[in-house]
């Protein structure tokens, strides 16, 4: 059962009747949906070159909201689309439910920093033509140069 919150839902009847003389089926489901659930307290380990404000930009959630799989899904798409993070394990386990709020551990683990190098010789670098109302820069660059993002 994943429908937001409901996750002790079970089908407690299900009965199907057929009737090849009459060629009909009856089908009896009746769903016991259970308490339901919110998410708990969120933590997030790893990853600490970034604040944590900047982290929780990438939930698709908070604390109080009702809980949803797919809100956990789309949170772990936020953070790999990033292109921050080279693991991203989000850990919601409803055993550890305290009165229907379940806790959420996210964990991430850096990926290696980006690093370009500009090419080994020091010939200059023409910008492209821009619109007449802004300038041509042309500048050089020295033959060791690296930048890290």
């Amino acid at each position: 059962m994943r429908r937001p919150g409901y996750l002790d839902g079970a089908f407690i009847i299900r009965e199907v009747k057929v009737s090849k003389a009459q060629a009909r089926a009856e089908l009896t489901l009746v769903l016991e949906t259970g308490a339901r659930y919110y998410f708990g307290g969120i933590t997030i380990l790893g990853a600490p070159e970034y604040p944590e404000g900047f982290l929780r930009r990438y939930l698709e959630f908070q604390a109080g909201d009702v809980y949803s799989h797919s809100r956990i899904d789309l949170t772990k798409v936020n953070f790999a689309n990033s292109d921050r993070f080279k693991e991203i394990t989000i850990d919601a386990d409803k055993t550890s439910a305290r009165d229907y709020f379940v806790p959420v551990t996210i964990t991430l683990v850096s990926s290696d920093p980006k690093r370009f190098r500009w090419a080994q010789d020091s010939r200059p670098i023409t910008v492209p033509p821009s619109p007449p109302s802004t300038r041509t820069s042309t500048f050089f660059l020295p033959a060791t140069s690296s930048m890290q993002i």
